[in-house]
């Protein structure tokens, strides 16, 4: 007790719920919290990718511009804040703190749409990024205390469920909003369900760590926090996982952040038309890739720990292969392959977070998160929608409304490499159970 781990969870047991809060359906409701606070965070964040039309004509910008403000303008701060916040949420209240980050990114969200110039509107997405910063490490190390080892994975895939639905609704809602009201007031309504949930968030308990604790392992003294980084990085399992999911990021922001200016400027869709487009191919893409790690996946995923790393590099693979047709070759026939990009896409996220977070003790798993954030910031959001738009800048002279599909398959190519680090992490995996 000394160390916060009763009995049962120093035998890798979870206790007995004493109370309401404490009990399987109170694990879930909290779950489903946190997916919501992801969805507001990937609305607030993606809805971005819809205004770039609108935004890019008033301040007369440069894809290259577009790129900075989408993407650098968010991963540095997000980069930057990550750590530190996550390294808060190993020692504080992780459900006061994502309530304090909600109600600061929304209020950065809202400030957006009174921008009167391009550096006002990247300051408010340099706001914004600072406060989702904390939010998927905190959420993290919350459900690595609500749910056993074997069923992380699937609480993370429905973890992140709540953004799919928050990235759907923001294409969705935000391509027909930019035509009906105009890209501020989108930013304002985008905004304003944050406040209301950070209140709800204050709501749920708080969980004691090390609640569902692998094989018994108990909480260890806690250290500098140069040597918990240290320590981290020591592990050549986790810098790859982590550099595989960086460059994951670079090609899958790149795409997200471009594709409604790609169907507007290369199938000549409306804002609506392709919020509405790509808003069902995600939910649908969402629904059915948590559906599939629920279900089969599950299964694997409890049967052997490989399959932590064989699921996302196969869903990489297929990913990649049917994305290149549409961005390629765009028609009225090729783009639903669209929605198969979407469903593999979805499928392949969340075993690679569970896979990060089971490489870190109880009490360092937001760390882990939050550095493979950085990663992910870096490579991901830094890289991704600013390539993108360098290379369509290159190739427009010659290319024109082409040079921004193949802008983004340019970026694609960096599933090679994130595929062949995941797969290098097979071999160090004993063929054992989750």
């Amino acid at each position: 007790m000394d160390q916060g781990v009763d009995d049962n969870a120093s035998q890798g047991k979870r206790p007995k719920p004493d109370s309401f809060f404490s009990s399987p359906g109170s694990s879930k409701l909290s779950l489903l919290v946190l997916s919501l606070v992801f969805a507001l965070a990937l609305l607030d964040r993606h809805i971005i990718a819809t205004l770039v039309e609108p935004i890019k004509s008033e301040f007369r910008l440069s894809d290259g511009q577009v790129g900075f403000l989408t993407g650098v303008a968010f991963a540095i701060s997000y980069a930057l804040c990550g750590v530190p916040v996550a390294r808060l949420a190993d020692r504080v209240s992780r459900t006061r703190l994502i309530a304090a980050i909600l109600s600061f990114w929304s209020a950065m969200t809202a400030l957006g749409g009174v921008a009167s110039q391009y550096w006002h509107l990247v300051f408010a997405r340099f706001g914004v990024g600072a406060g989702e910063a904390g939010v998927v490490p905190a959420a993290h190390s919350l459900i690595s205390d609500l749910f056993a080892p074997h069923d992380r994975a699937t609480a993370i895939s429905f973890f992140t469920f709540g953004g799919i639905v928050g990235g759907s609704f923001a294409y969705y809602a935000g391509g027909w909003m930019v035509d009906t009201f105009g890209w501020r007031t989108t930013l304002f309504v985008a905004a304003a369900p944050g406040f209301v949930l950070s209140l709800v968030m204050l709501l749920l308990p708080e969980p004691r760590r090390g609640t569902s604790a692998e094989n018994g392992k108990p909480l260890t003294t806690r250290q500098s926090f140069f040597r918990d980084v240290g320590e981290l990085l020591s592990s050549p399992r986790y810098i790859r996982t982590v550099m595989a999911f960086g460059l994951y990021g670079l090609f899958s922001f790149g795409v997200s952040y471009w594709a409604p200016s790609f169907f507007i400027r290369s199938m000549e869709f409306t804002s609506t038309e392709a919020g509405r487009f790509l808003g069902i191919s995600s939910l649908a893409g969402g629904i059915l890739g948590t559906a599939f790690l629920a279900t089969l996946g599950h299964r694997l995923l409890r049967a052997d720990r490989r399959y932590y790393l064989w699921l996302p590099s196969a869903m990489t693979a297929l990913l990649i292969a049917f994305l290149s047709v549409v961005l390629l070759a765009p028609s009225e026939q090729t783009v639903y392959l669209w929605f198969c990009a979407d469903f593999f896409s979805f499928a392949a996220v969340p075993p690679i977070y569970a896979y990060v977070i089971s490489l870190a003790p109880p009490e360092r798993r937001a760390l882990a998160a939050s550095v493979n954030i950085v990663f992910l910031s870096v490579f991901g959001l830094g890289l991704g929608p600013q390539t993108v738009g360098w290379v369509s800048d290159l190739l427009n002279p010659g290319f024109g409304d082409r040079s921004l599909g193949l802008a983004i398959a340019f970026v694609c190519l960096a599933a090679v490499p994130c595929v062949l680090l995941l797969l290098s992490n097979v071999r160090r995996e004993a063929p054992s159970a989750a």
